[in-house]
């Protein structure tokens, strides 16, 4: 299984980071150059953002992340491995990541998509099989966002790519967020514990996506919150039931998935 990394030219401290944690594992990988969002032409920017389903304007960043995957898909599409990890490079993997990522014996019949790193956020898993001793993995059937970690099938990968002509949502909530219509289309795993997790490095993303969050914010008037505070009262409550009845009358669990180091 081909392991590659995106990494932005102007990040070297990055990427020799991420050659010291996987060169402790005996884990070699493939750099990818990132697209770089402040390269992009403003007129690009306008266009995308004329045709994005996204509710907020996609930030140069955020582009930027979805174009950087894409171009790993497609050399994951063009190559001869049935499964290739791809990676961000501000993650942290596990000690236990070499027994998972030197081989694809583990992953399940069918699979499409696993995302191995996690966002400790509660998620829906459907029945669990058993891996090596305190790992399992399980169909992930609920939104998962983040996509620093993740392993995709060759087939897979030659689908996404014919599914992202056009740039319509962050590339997270395009691949991990049932509500973007992607996530359907494709049979989702998820390891669990996880052996990937983010290093909480300063983003590439995170400038320019702080400002538009403030400038939303900003605009908000009172009533408005209010109203948005009930509502998220009332969804909290919904999935609270909601995961009370998948624990207890279902083969599938409602849970947060760890990081195991």
């Amino acid at each position: 299984m081909k392991l590659y990394v995106i990494n932005l030219d102007r990040s070297p401290d990055r990427l020799d980071r991420l050659e010291k944690i996987f060169g402790n594992l005996n884990l070699g990988f493939t750099r990818v150059a990132a697209i770089d969002g402040l390269h992009l032409d403003e007129k690009f920017i306008a266009d995308v953002r004329r045709n994005q389903l996204w509710p907020d304007p996609l930030t140069r960043g955020e582009i930027a992340c979805f174009l950087s995957h894409r171009a790993v898909l497609e050399k994951v599409a063009a190559g001869d491995d049935d499964f290739a990890a791809i990676f961000e490079d501000d993650v942290i993997l596990s000690g236990d990541a070499g027994d998972f990522l030197n081989n694809d014996l583990w992953i399940p019949a069918g699979a499409d998509i696993i995302k191995i790193e996690t966002h400790n956020k509660k998620v829906w898993l459907g029945k669990s099989q058993s891996l090596k001793e305190g790992y399992q993995i399980a169909p992930l059937k609920s939104r998962h966002i983040m996509a620093a970690g993740y392993i995709v099938s060759r087939q897979a990968a030659k689908k996404l790519c014919a599914m992202m002509g056009k740039i319509t949502f962050p590339f997270d909530h395009f691949l991990f967020n049932p509500k973007c219509h992607v996530f359907e289309h494709f049979e989702m795993w998820q390891l669990d514990p996880a052996i990937v997790r983010q290093a909480g490095l300063i983003s590439t993303l995170s400038d320019d996506r702080i400002k538009i969050d403030r400038e939303n914010k900003s605009k908000r008037v009172a009533s408005k919150t209010l109203r948005r505070e009930i509502k998220r009262f009332f969804s909290r409550a919904k999935i609270g039931l909601w995961g009370i009845y998948v624990n207890y009358l279902t083969h599938g669990h409602w849970k947060r998935v760890k990081y195991k180091p």
